[in-house]
């Protein structure tokens, strides 16, 4: 697929244009809407939004496509699962679809930077505005607390696409605000991987700010947990500290990873298709929402859609580290990690984030990022 196809008719221009910002401002109202009929609503509209998208990719792409190619294997190891598995992925594919359409179409299009910071600073401002309000993070979605900072891994992530293609470092202050606002949300996947999204972006801004900033972090985390009125005040920071130390130790997704892994291991057909996740008692007790986007991969697509997918990651960790792409793999990485402890890709809003990486490692050379940002980012 070349920059000039995709841009060829302005109606697509300006729809491949948009994908994002639309994607990001509708996912915020899926997530936000008390009604069931809005978000049915708008999860359709993205889907059709996306398949136009993906349609559209796949007319334009050249031949022998690396990414094509992903693309059609992805589609049937959805289609064979689809009549083989006990699960009902239809509904699913069909998002796993629209969601690598945005992820794929809006390779060649511009990415204005201003644009992708004003939705960061419009959604950080909601935040703040529930915050000086004193409003439960639990109150704040119609969802899990946990969806806070999923959005704004989504936004942030958008940011730093636009900060890459227009060859430039992003604001440090963008990655802190989310860390910040993570913690606040209190999820402890979403600390976990905010923080790598800070750290990892200190590092590559500036490597002595980084030793420096982690020394007195360290020293104010010590100094404030010995002092207990301190943390009597800042009592839903340390919950939230106190539930990222848990991490991966405890809690209902620990049963529900070590009972699919027990199913799976004792059915081949399972194993091969994916488990039937109404057999499977704690998922059910959750309304079964499997926690874990590995597992729902695998539920969607079967073992072998599932290899693809895990040989297609080792291929864009590996590219990525040849063109020295460090900033795509931050965020690489921390969506990567925030999908383990929720049902939050394959499908979900992070499908559009892992597989922009994948799809921009595939086609990309090696870039250097400036210190200053531009005006007006040059496209590569």
């Amino acid at each position: 697929m070349t920059q000039s196809s995709l841009t060829t008719h302005r109606p697509m221009k300006l729809i491949t244009e948009a994908a994002l910002p639309i994607f990001l401002i509708s996912t915020f109202f899926r997530f936000h809407s008390v009604s069931s009929l809005v978000f049915s609503v708008v999860t359709s509209i993205l889907v059709v939004y996306g398949i136009i998208l993906l349609i559209y990719s796949i007319l334009n792409a050249p031949k022998n496509s690396l990414s094509t190619t992903i693309v059609a294997l992805i589609i049937l190891c959805a289609l064979i699962n689809m009549i083989f598995s006990e699960n009902k992925t239809s509904l699913g594919i069909l998002q796993l679809l629209g969601n690598l359409g945005f992820a794929w179409s809006v390779l060649y299009t511009k990415h204005r930077l201003k644009i992708y910071l004003a939705l960061f600073i419009m959604l950080s401002t909601f935040f703040i505005y529930n915050i000086l309000n004193n409003i439960n993070p639990e109150d704040v979605f119609n969802v899990s607390r946990n969806f806070i900072s999923v959005i704004l891994l989504i936004s942030i992530s958008f940011y730093y696409f636009s900060c890459i293609k227009s060859k430039v470092m992003p604001n440090i202050m963008v990655s802190f605000a989310g860390l910040i606002l993570a913690v606040w949300g209190i999820g402890r996947a979403g600390i976990a991987s905010s923080a790598l999204i800070f750290a990892g972006t200190l590092i590559l801004v500036n490597k002595r700010t980084f030793i420096g900033l982690t020394t007195i972090t360290l020293l104010t985390i010590g100094i404030v947990s010995s002092q207990t009125q301190i943390v009597d005040k800042l009592d839903i920071f340390y919950t939230a500290f106190e539930r990222l130390d848990r991490l991966g130790t405890g809690g209902h997704r620990r049963y529900i990873n070590s009972e699919y892994l027990t199913y799976v291991s004792n059915d081949n057909y399972a194993l091969v298709f994916g488990a039937p996740l109404n057999r499977i008692l704690s998922i059910v007790e959750v309304d079964g929402n499997p926690h874990n986007s590995y597992i729902r991969l695998h539920s969607l697509l079967g073992i072998f859609g599932m290899a693809l997918i895990f040989i297609t990651i080792l291929l864009t960790v590996f590219k990525i580290l040849g063109t020295k792409n460090y900033l795509l793999l931050i965020i690489f990485t921390a969506s990567l990690l925030r999908s383990a402890f929720d049902s939050t890709a394959f499908y979900g809003p992070l499908d559009v984030i892992i597989f922009y990486c994948i799809f921009h490692a595939i086609q990309s050379k090696r870039i250097i990022l400036r210190q200053t940002t531009p005006e007006r980012g040059q496209l590569e």
